[in-house]
């Protein structure tokens, strides 16, 4: 059969084919061509082998060619390469006006990265609701000079939600951004699903990291939203 991954656990993944998910394991071979044999977006073959107290569970046999994809490190030229989700078509960078404050330097590596791989990204500014510094709004202005928009949103007010909703149509958007920034939070509301949120702390402006691992959230009409695990820093 044929499905894609839509989540990956340090053991197995999670394929969707048809409507249906599968907790599939990878194939031996699989196994041995590195970190990233099996990524969150992968189109894959499969078989099914069974059903274990009602989830149905299969083997991963083969991996499709990626067509976009994007990674990171864990420290600046440092560590292994981790590929956060394959065949996406755009990024979206979130970042908040406050708890936690919005980092620059992160923001444009973030950007970097995904120039690099050829992939069109674009900005969210959330919790708009918390107010925008006249500081924020200059730096801001650089990026649509360079073709790159930036959505104004609030999870909590609602505003720029349906300006996100029609970016979404039709496409697969990666979000990521630093722990905190309200990611989980748009995704619930733009999609209309349930996701666990945490707070801020207030001690730090960081966030704790709502999303431990990278989930594909299908939509009716095709297009997805990719969520992925809060970042202290982006490293190239």
């Amino acid at each position: 059969m044929r499905g894609q991954v839509v989540f990956r656990s340090s053991r197995n993944v999670t394929v969707l084919a048809d409507g249906n998910s599968y907790r599939c394991e990878f194939a031996g071979r699989l196994r041995k061509k590195g970190r990233n044999p099996v990524v969150v977006g992968d189109w894959v073959e499969f078989d099914v082998s069974g059903d274990v107290a009602g989830v149905a569970e299969g083997r991963v046999i083969s991996v499709e060619e990626r067509k976009a994809w994007i990674s990171r490190r864990r420290d600046v030229g440092k560590g292994r390469e981790l590929i956060l989700a394959a065949n996406i078509d755009q990024i979206a960078c979130v970042f908040s006006v406050g708890f936690p404050r919005i980092k620059f330097g992160a923001l444009d590596r973030l950007l970097i990265a995904a120039s690099f791989r050829e992939i069109p990204s674009f900005v969210i500014l959330n919790k708009i609701d918390l107010g925008i510094s006249d500081e924020i709004e200059q730096r801001l202005e650089i990026y649509p000079q360079i073709g790159i928009d930036v959505i104004r949103t609030s999870a909590t007010s609602g505003d720029g939600l349906d300006q996100l909703a029609e970016r979404l149509a039709g496409q697969a958007i990666l979000l990521t951004g630093p722990s905190g920034v309200g990611k989980s939070s748009l995704i619930a509301k733009v999609l209309g699903i349930d996701i666990r949120i945490s707070e801020v702390s207030a001690h730090n402006e960081k966030g704790k990291h709502t999303t431990t691992a990278v989930t594909w959230h299908p939509a009716a009409d095709g297009s997805a939203i990719i969520d992925t695990p809060g970042f202290r820093d982006w490293a190239l």
